[in-house]
């Protein structure tokens, strides 16, 4: 019993929902957390984290076929047997119903952005991911919604350079999946998905299209603390921003040669796996929060 409990947890990939925190960047980012706040943005984290579990759910039944010619997707739940196709199907529906209600009683806007997110990721699953560069823009608009959803919850607009720092930096992870892809050679070659990728990307332009997506969140990021920073009238706290953008700095360095070298597949299990790229990307999150706060 508790084995199978343990695989639909699995199957949910709650480790995944790392990336739906982006909701918390901007009530942290414009320092209007509160408690009040903080129950409103934290519902919607909860339920856009359960529609993010279902879509996961409705992406492993239809890659079935790919999944279990590869080299750690085989050992997934639902692509080695272990919990059958209808049963995984009324699963990802109940989370998707349960992630919608969560929204729709949080939030209007909030729901209607969720349902945005919902059918963009579906679109995305089915279709999308086997269109080139429009699968990784696609994925960069999913954390976009993620970041308006958090903001609408809390009452907050998103800034140009926010909405610019999101999906730059979500576009370069998602090109850095479909390198760790194309150079994994555990992949089998008659598996559907990295025969797409290597009909339509060259190995190259992506690495190229990578560094250059890292060098326009990173410059992003710059001109933002440029305008938060008074030059002719520095205050203490702006040293931790000068910080944050050291920090930031060395966590795409570290991003950049996980790519490389052993590849960045899943950026969430990686990230955690890799030290001291975890504690600077902590270290630069506390640098931040300490300059827009104190």
């Amino acid at each position: 019993m508790n084995q199978t409990f343990k695989s639909y947890l699995v199957t949910m990939r709650i480790w995944q929902w790392a990336k739906n925190l982006v909701v918390f960047t901007l009530p942290i980012g414009s320092g209007l957390i509160n408690i009040d706040t903080l129950y409103e943005v934290t519902y919607s984290f909860i339920g856009i984290s359960l529609l993010s579990s279902s879509i996961y759910i409705f992406n492993d039944i239809r890659d079935i076929s790919i999944d279990s010619m590869h080299p750690s997707k085989k050992n997934r739940p639902i692509a080695s047997g272990v919990i059958k196709t209808s049963n995984a199907l009324i699963m990802g529906i109940c989370l998707l119903l349960i992630g919608l209600f969560i929204l729709f009683i949080n939030e209007f806007i909030a729901f209607l952005l969720g349902l945005a997110y919902l059918i963009t990721a579906l679109i995305y699953t089915f279709k999308l991911k086997y269109i080139s560069y429009i699968d990784s823009i696609t994925i960069s608009t999913l954390f976009i919604l993620r970041l308006l959803i958090g903001g609408y919850s809390a009452n907050i607009s998103p800034s140009l350079f926010l909405v610019m720092f999101i999906f730059f930096s979500s576009f370069g992870l998602a090109v850095s999946k479909r390198i760790s892809i194309l150079q994994d050679d555990r992949i089998q070659d008659n598996s559907e998905y990295l025969q797409f990728l290597k009909k339509y990307y060259d190995l190259d332009k992506l690495k190229l299209i990578f560094k250059a997506a890292l060098v326009c969140t990173f410059a992003t990021y710059l001109v933002w603390s440029t305008t938060i920073a008074d030059i002719n009238n520095l205050i203490f706290a702006d040293i931790y921003l000068f910080f944050s953008i050291v920090g930031l700095s060395i966590v795409f360095y570290e991003i950049y040669k996980l790519t490389l070298e052993i590849g960045l597949e899943d950026f969430v299990f990686s990230i955690l796996q890799n030290r001291k790229s975890l504690i600077w990307l902590i270290f630069t999150f506390c640098c931040l929060v300490v300059r827009l706060y104190f």
